[in-house]
């Protein structure tokens, strides 16, 4: 360069530092102390007045902080740039601000670097502000575009925002990436009375560290029933799937109060109406760490996944959870478990529990604690399952079991699979192998009386470290028979996934492949012809109907098939009232009969004694009066049954004509009637006297033999026939010639 030209380049040089020097001197840089303000994270441009023309700067923020300059477009003059850029942005990232010296000889070029950096942040501080009121990161809720949770902030505000006014019913949300929970004491989204009834989808992502309380400060529990785990309670619509929740550590205590503990949830609800066993699900979810829970007081259900589901379904799911419950009260409830502390009609298939579960009370009370590797108290159904992890109880208990500590009458344990070489340790007493099932409550029966309720278990097996694979093979083989229609649960037929055995692994695992589900009902829920003798006593005394002594044959054989059932049979015979009834009433209908065969007799008697009269003469008062005696003996049952009574009154009344004064009989002391004869040859008929029948109801009166009246007839016919001649002889005589 000439001298000319250094001299020209030297005083423009001067003369520009010194207009710089005095813009400086009439402004102050726009710079935000980053300990003042919030920035939101990201990468935002600005852009500032150069010397020449207009800077643009793009400013990476993370954390709150600039933690990268990049340029994106300048014309400054070269030398000038390349003077102020390597040092205007190491002081800026240095110092978090723009409030830094500007570059000796490139004053122009620096403050327009300021100024770009500035207006970068304040987009982001801009940003932070709204960000602030913002739970999400994106998406409006839908299917197509679910509400997206990048942070740890949103993620609060996201539990936060759970209330019974919104419980994101029909809405979806999705993490985009792993949230860090670690710095925080977390609080249950939708605490303990708001249920979340969304679709939550973890994206296979992680939730990592959660902590609830602690050893030093436990999470309180003071009410009825308070629900703790990352959700409270999950609604009867809730779904969780492809969620991963590590380094959980709840500590939580107990005053006078119910806790109701789970790592993802501390309860799950279902449909409320009977035979709808549809409710929240938890879908392949992976949970690892820590619950501890003791208690004064109360009833207590830990679960690794969940403290009490209510129907619904826990599936694929793997819990990894050391569970610890012990309640004071020895006559309270301490129950834990690796998946549920409680299931109720419920499902939970296709899941493991693969580390140790503990609990205990004070005492000695053998009904508590409950534990189990998967379920506590199982009062629903668990299919294809596997436990590995080791029991142990304070105290004595009969209530533990690797699958389930406790079956009741609903419960259902089906092809599961367990550890027998893992730790069972009871009160202290060693159990090898370890028991699959603690108790196991009487099979009831459903509705219909053909099928079992629950109070059922089925193939549940022990295996060796040794048996891995074959382990994993059964469990694969069970989708072909499969004992339970997961349907019924809210549940697709091709949820479930394959098990397999990795290498090096300890334990049979999940894969990502699905298996193909034939339902079939297992032969355990059938009732056996044997068991169901008393639906056909049911049916025996429904056919009786109206009791006569014809149905004495079908009473009989009623109470013959009741009296051969088992007592717990007997209490389902629900129409055993009528069989006593008939029984009560055929024995009133046969004493009637016996009643009425002894009034046959005794009228047959009389009928007999009023048939013996015969012909009424002067000399049949005694036997007349010995029929009218017995008969008035009869009671009136008896005298409804004589059929001859009329004999009887109308011999009286003969008997009592021939014995009255002014009627004197003949020599022969016969009663002839008005009509002078009781008898015609010509007729056998019978006669009346006085218009009265001689004829009973059934049987035709006899009054005397026929010869012993016609005789003396025709003695008086001769002797009228023999007076007539004399008389006619008499006349002739007297009128002859």
């Amino acid at each position: 360069m000439h001298l000319k030209e250094k001299v020209k380049y030297a005083i423009m040089k001067s003369a520009a530092f010194a207009l710089s020097s005095a813009m400086l001197i009439m402004s102050v840089p726009i710079s935000v102390n980053a300990e003042e303000t919030q920035y939101a994270d990201g990468t935002f441009e600005g852009s500032g007045k150069g010397h020449v023309d207009t800077i643009v700067l793009d400013v990476t923020i993370a954390n709150g902080k600039i933690v990268d300059i990049k340029t994106k477009q300048h014309n400054e003059t070269p030398e000038y740039w390349e003077m102020a850029v390597p040092d205007m942005y190491n002081n800026i990232i240095n110092k978090g601000d723009t409030a830094v010296d500007t570059i000796s000889g490139a004053t122009d070029s620096s403050n327009g670097i300021k100024d770009a950096v500035n207006q970068a942040l304040e987009i982001s501080a801009s940003k932070a502000t709204e960000d602030k009121n913002k739970i999400f990161e994106s998406g409006n809720g839908t299917q197509d575009d679910p509400y997206i949770i990048h942070t740890t902030d949103q993620l609060q505000k996201f539990a936060k925002s759970v209330t019974a006014d919104n419980d994101y019913s029909g809405k979806y949300i999705v993490l985009d990436s792993d949230v860090n929970i670690s710095n925080i004491s977390w609080e249950p989204i939708g605490g303990n009375d708001c249920a979340f009834n969304g679709d939550f989808n973890g994206q296979n992502h992680s939730i990592i560290g959660m902590k609830i309380g602690s050893y030093s400060n436990s999470y309180m529990i003071t009410g009825k029933n308070t629900y703790v785990g990352f959700f409270g309670i999950l609604n009867k619509d809730a779904q969780i799937k492809n969620l991963k929740i590590t380094g959980i550590d709840i500590e939580s205590e107990g005053r006078n109060g119910n806790g109701i503990i789970g790592s993802i949830a501390g309860g799950m609800n279902g449909y409320d109406d009977k035979g709808n066993l549809h409710g929240a699900v938890i879908d392949n979810c992976y949970v690892s760490g820590s619950i501890y829970h003791e208690s004064d007081n109360g009833d207590n259900y830990v679960g690794g996944i969940v403290g009490w589901q209510k129907k619904g379904a826990v599936i694929n799911c793997k819990s990894d959870v050391v569970v610890s419950c012990y309640v004071s009260d020895q006559d309270k409830i301490a129950a834990a478990a690796g998946i549920a502390g409680v299931l109720d009609q419920g499902l939970i298939a296709n899941s493991l529990s693969i580390e140790s579960v503990g609990g205990g009370t004070d005492g000695n009370n053998s009904v508590t604690p409950i534990i189990s590797n998967l379920v506590a108290i199982n009062k629903g159904t668990v299919s294809s399952c596997y436990a590995s992890g080791s029991l142990s109880t304070r105290n004595e208990s009969k209530y533990a079991g690797m699958i389930s500590g406790w079956i009741t009458t609903t419960g259902k344990a089906y092809d599961s699979k367990y550890d027998k070489e893992t730790g069972m340790s009871i009160g202290g007493e060693s159990i090898t192998p370890p028991a699959p099932v603690g108790t196991q409550d009487a099979a009831s029966l459903n509705d219909d009386g053909f099928t079992y309720a629950g109070g059922l278990s089925d193939n549940l097996e022990g295996f060796e470290f040794s048996g891995l694979k074959e382990t994993a093979d059964d469990l694969n083989a069970s989708f072909k028979n499969y004992p339970v229609d997961i349907t019924r649960y809210g549940v697709n037929i091709n949820s479930l996934k394959k098990w397999y055995v990795g290498t090096n692994s300890n334990y049979a695992d999940l894969g990502s492949a699905k298996a193909t589900i034939v339902y079939k009902q297992p032969v355990c829920e059938l009732v056996p012809e044997s068991a169901l003798q008393y639906k056909k006593v049911i049916e025996q005394i429904d056919a009786i109907g109206d009791v006569t002594l014809e149905k004495e044959n079908a009473i009989q054989e009623a109470r013959t098939g009741y009296d051969a059932l088992s007592e717990d049979q007997k209490t389902k015979v629900s129409n055993y009232e009528l069989l006593t009834q008939a029984e009560a009433k055929l024995s009133e209908l046969k004493k009637e009969e016996e009643n009425s065969k002894t009034d046959k007799i005794a009228a047959t008697e009389v009928e007999k004694k009023i048939d013996a009269i015969g012909t009424v003469t002067k000399d049949s008062g005694d036997i007349i009066k010995a029929a009218r005696t017995a008969y008035d003996a009869l009671s009136d049952t008896q005298k409804a049954m004589v059929s001859n009574v009329d004999v009887l009154t109308t011999a009286e009344e003969a008997y009592k004509k021939l014995n009255s004064s002014g009627n004197t009989p003949n020599t022969n002391d016969i009663l002839t009637g008005t009509d002078k004869s009781l008898s015609d040859t010509k007729n056998t008929s019978p006669k009346t006297i006085e218009g009265k029948s001689l004829k009973g109801t059934s049987k035709t009166v006899k009054t005397g033999d026929t010869a012993k009246i016609f005789l003396p007839i025709c003695g008086i016919i001769f002797s009228a026939g023999l007076i007539m001649i004399v008389v006619i002889r008499h006349k002739k005589n007297k009128y002859m010639p």
